[in-house]
């Protein structure tokens, strides 16, 4: 098992019997820029991304084609995993599947090192190792974000598409998309459900 200065860093589970160090977010920066993989930072913890399997990778192309091609023209712009999103509310910042920014804010640490932080719509592909994560403590930091819109979680295991989105200051709207429905709405986007899972065949039941 592979080790950041006493952080496990290829899991979201830590034991409670050892003693964390914690990490300011300028020594998370300053450990990111030079890191050869992606981590996040949880209010001082240090953790490795995982790992995404061929679906999902599908799934995340597929969307960034859809919504490329969508937004090409206008101010909004979309982003793959590669841009970080830090929310100063919960002191934690995230690597998402996709983003969508319409109006850029950003946290500079240095010239060569910024996030994201005011997306419009923020979208995670579930797996069984971030499924408990992304419906709890990330959903509720992520909601944190006043310019966000749509917080949406889509399933690799079947056509499932959960889309929340902000009616009011603390009101969320949960509307889910299954095989039975067409289209569903992504910021200005109208997307095909079927086309967001091109080229997946789901073992039949």
């Amino acid at each position: 098992m592979e080790y950041i200065e006493g952080i496990e860093s290829n899991t979201y589970f830590v034991d409670e019997n050892v003693t964390t160090k914690k990490y300011s977010l300028a020594e998370y920066f300053e450990y990111e820029y030079v890191a050869e993989e992606k981590h996040e930072y949880l209010s001082g913890e240090i953790v490795a991304m995982g790992y995404a399997s061929e679906r999902h990778n599908i799934i995340v192309s597929n969307l960034m084609l859809l919504l490329g091609l969508c937004l090409r023209k206008g101010n909004c712009k979309v982003m793959t995993s590669s841009r970080m999103v830090y929310v100063e509310e919960c002191n934690k910042v995230f690597y998402p599947d996709i983003v969508i920014v319409c109006e850029s804010e950003k946290f500079t640490y240095s010239k060569n090192m910024d996030a994201e932080t005011n997306p419009s719509v923020v979208i995670e592909v579930l797996s069984n190792s971030t499924e408990n994560e992304d419906r709890g403590s990330k959903m509720t930091c992520y909601k944190k974000i006043k310019g966000l819109k749509q917080y949406i979680l889509i399933s690799q295991k079947q056509k499932y598409v959960e889309i929340h989105e902000r009616m009011s200051e603390k009101s969320w709207l949960s509307t889910e998309y299954t095989e039975s429905d067409t289209k569903l709405q992504i910021g200005d986007c109208e997307v095909v459900l079927e086309e967001i899972y091109e080229k997946i065949v789901f073992e039949e039941v």
